[in-house]
């Protein structure tokens, strides 16, 4: 979704429906309207019109007020899933996905078939991991304590774990 949106410059008002292709196990995890953080993460279809009104995914948007969102709403409401037989025949191993834009104006874009990032076949590079545990924690410890736990996860194999649960210790 974020590509095709990128690509054609799309803005959530320009949308009318989306429709995705996947596996059986993904359609069956669709949830339009999720009540909880939980079911929006483990939802197929609202992330995806999170990604279609706000441009990016990321945990705030699947949390907390933004559960609430009246534009996410409207398109994760419009949102159809279809099992696909190519999708079935390649998991478990791999977990395939395109999705189709129609357009208000009468257009329909599509993707080409995609996978989750950071899957078995392509693991996040140690830069990518590091840069995500910063963004997620060091707003919420400070980012002193956040880069010396990462320093203390880094050293486990050569130093005693004892460092690491200190400052693991009273996060609240």
């Amino acid at each position: 979704m974020l590509a095709l949106r990128k690509r054609h410059q799309l803005q959530p008002g320009d949308i009318a429906q989306i429709t995705i292709e996947s596996f059986h196990e993904a359609t069956r995890l669709a949830k339009s309207t999720p009540e909880t953080t939980e079911e929006a993460q483990y939802s197929t279809s609202y992330p995806v019109a999170v990604a279609a009104v706000m441009g990016r995914l990321d945990a705030s948007d699947i949390a907390g007020e933004a559960l609430q969102n009246a534009e996410v709403l409207r398109l994760s409401k419009t949102l159809i899933m279809r099992e696909n037989s190519e999708a079935n025949m390649s998991f478990p191993l791999r977990r395939m996905a395109r999705v189709w834009v129609q357009l208000h104006d009468g257009r329909r874009v599509e993707s080409d078939w995609h996978e989750p990032i950071w899957e078995h076949t392509d693991p996040p590079a140690a830069a990518q991991l590091h840069a995500k545990f910063s963004a997620y924690a060091a707003p919420v410890i400070g980012a002193d304590r956040a880069g010396a736990i990462r320093t203390a996860v880094l050293a486990l194999d050569q130093t005693p774990a004892a460092a690491l649960l200190n400052l693991l210790k009273n996060l609240e």
